[in-house]
Formats: C-alpha cells, sequence, structure tokens
C-alpha cells in the first residue's frame, strides 16, 4: 500500500482565504471600473453639427445646441484637446443616409488640416 498525504486546512483559515478572494475580486472590479471611465473621460459631449473647415474657437449655440450655430469636427477637437469634452457625436440631420455631410481630414493647404487628437477621446458616429 502507498502511503497518502492529506493536508487539512482549518475553517478559519479557509474563511481567511475566501474573504481576501473576496476582495481582490471587487478590488479588481472597482479598477476595471475606473479605468473603463477614465478612458472615456468622464463623458463631457461635444457634437460637430457642420461640415465646415472653419476653427473660430468655439462651438457657438448655448450649450453646443444641435441646431443652433456651428460647431466643425476642427473645433470639436480643439474643444477636446484643451479637455473641455471627451466625446465627439455627429447631428444626425447633417450625418444621414439621405444626405451623407462629408468632412475632408487633410487637404493640400497646411491650414487646412484637422489638429492632432492628443488625448483619449471617443467619437461617436451613430
Amino acid at each position: 500500500m502507498k502511503p497518502t498525504t492529506s493536508i487539512s486546512i482549518s475553517r478559519p483559515a479557509i474563511t481567511k482565504l475566501l474573504i481576501g478572494a473576496v476582495l481582490m475580486l471587487g478590488l479588481l472590479g472597482l479598477f476595471v471600473a475606473l479605468a473603463s471611465n477614465a478612458s472615456a473621460g468622464g463623458g463631457t459631449k461635444i457634437t460637430v453639427n457642420s461640415t465646415a473647415n472653419i476653427d473660430d474657437d468655439e462651438c457657438e449655440g448655448a450649450p453646443n445646441d444641435d441646431e443652433i450655430g456651428n460647431c466643425t469636427l476642427h473645433e470639436a477637437i480643439d474643444m477636446v484637446n484643451n479637455g473641455d469634452a471627451d466625446i465627439i457625436n455627429f447631428h444626425k440631420p447633417v450625418f444621414s443616409k439621405e444626405q451623407p455631410g462629408v468632412i475632408n481630414l487633410c487637404s493640400d493647404d497646411t491650414e487646412g488640416n484637422l489638429p492632432l487628437i492628443t488625448r483619449d477621446i471617443k467619437i461617436d458616429s451613430k
């Protein structure tokens, strides 16, 4: 007969192990939630409602009303880079299937190019 080895763990040790595992899972969940919120930047939205490439340093409308004034992609990127917004949306009537709007992402003219995006953002094109 082969000798067998058995290990016995006391009930308090098992309880401590389970509590430790639950705490670790809770901390992992908290970390994931905080990381996803940080990557989304808190969710301040700006809505692009013009296909123009104008940069007059502000998105008109109060507060960035989809139907008042204009907000170009150029201006929205500037706002994101300045920390004033974290999510760029596109106004549906301007960018619809029936009449798609077009934004040139770059041009031959250096002045007409869009600015670089310098921080994490979400672009929502629904």
